[in-house]
C-alpha cells in the first residue's frame, strides 16, 4: 500500500484523488483508462481544469462506450473502471475470464504465425501466456457475475510451503508461509510456532520473477519492503503467481 500522490492526473484512480491509501488496484484503474481510450478514442474523464477533472472522476461521470464493440469487451472495460477499489478486480482474475482467454488464444496464434517476430521473442511471449493461463483462482472468493462470467475477489487467507532465501547463510530454507488478517506469518513447519506478524501494509511491492529469468529457480517471487527484499520460492510457477495475487489483494484491502 502507498499514500503518496503521484502520476498523470488523467489516469489517477478515485482513491488517489481522495488521498486515501491505495494499492495495485490503482494500476487496474489506469489500465481501464487506457482500454477506454483505445475503444472510444477519447479520455473517459476530462475537465477544464484539475478540480473539474477530479469532480468528474469522483462522481464517475463516464460517457458510454461505442456500441460497435462487443458487450463482453465493454463490460471488461467497465469492470476495470469500477470506482470502488474493493470491487475492482486484480489482473489475474481478468485474464481468466472466458472472453479474455479467447483473446489470449488469438494473440498466441498471431504471435506463433507471425513472420515479423523473432523466434526467441516468440518463445518468451508464449511462455508468458502459459503462465497467465496457469494462474489459479481462489475458489473461496466472491464472484462477479455478468456477461463475461466470474471474477474472483479477495478471500484474505492463503498458506503453503515455500523456500525462503537466507541472506546471511546464502541458502534456501523450507518454511511454512501463511497470509491472514492482513499479515504474513512464517513457521519452520505447519503447526509450529510462527514469527511475529508482518503487516502487508509494510510491503512496497511484490513481484513474480519470470520463468525465463530463473530457469534454475522456478516459482520465484520477491517481496520488497522499504528497506529489504525477501526472496521466496513456491513449489510451482502457478503457486508463485497465486501467492503474488493473494498478497496483492490483501494489500489492497488491508
Amino acid at each position: 500500500m502507498a499514500s503518496t500522490f503521484c502520476g498523470t492526473p488523467f489516469y489517477l484512480a478515485p482513491e488517489l484523488w481522495r488521498r486515501q491509501r491505495y494499492g495495485h488496484k490503482a494500476d487496474i484503474w489506469a489500465l481501464g483508462i487506457l482500454l477506454f481510450e483505445m475503444m472510444a478514442l477519447q479520455r473517459p474523464f476530462r475537465g477544464k481544469d484539475m478540480n473539474d477533472l477530479m469532480d468528474n472522476v469522483l462522481n464517475h461521470r463516464l460517457p458510454p462506450l461505442p456500441q460497435h464493440y462487443s458487450p463482453q469487451l465493454r463490460e471488461v472495460c467497465l469492470m476495470l473502471l469500477d470506482d470502488d477499489s474493493t470491487r475492482r478486480p486484480s489482473i489475474a482474475p481478468v485474464f481468466q475470464l472466458p472472453y479474455v482467454q479467447k483473446l489470449l488464444d488469438d494473440f498466441e496464434f498471431s504471435v506463433k504465425t507471425s513472420a515479423q517476430i523473432a523466434e526467441d521473442l516468440k518463445v518468451h511471449v508464449v511462455d508468458d501466456i502459459q503462465d497467465i493461463r496457469q494462474t489459479p483462482l481462489d475458489v473461496n472468493s466472491t464472484a462477479h457475475t455478468g456477461i463475461v462470467s466470474a471474477v474472483q475477489q479477495e478471500s484474505g487467507t492463503f498458506e503453503g510451503t515455500v523456500h525462503k532465501f537466507d541472506v546471511n547463510g546464502g541458502v534456501w530454507k523450507e518454511r511454512f508461509l501463511s497470509l491472514r488478517d492482513g499479515c504474513l506469518y512464517l513457521a519452520r513447519r505447519r503447526g509450529e510456532a510462527e514469527s511475529k506478524p508482518f503487516p502487508v501494509s509494510q510491503i512496497a511491492s511484490i513481484v513474480r520473477v519470470p520463468a525465463q529469468a530463473t530457469q534454475s529457480t522456478p516459482g520465484l517471487f520477491a517481496i520488497n519492503t522499504y528497506d529489504q527484499t525477501i526472496w521466496l520460492q513456491a513449489p510451482t510457477v502457478p503457486l508463485a503467481s497465486a501467492w503474488v495475487q493473494n498478497i496483492q489483494q490483501s494489500m489492497d484491502i488491508s
